[in-house]
């Protein structure tokens, strides 16, 4: 399970930077 939280943390802050960038 420790994969899928840091995936999901991964697609969080990849998310908010990418809306940021956008």
């Amino acid at each position: 399970m420790e994969g899928q939280t840091a995936r999901n943390a991964r697609t969080s802050w990849l998310g908010s930077r990418n809306h940021a960038a956008r």
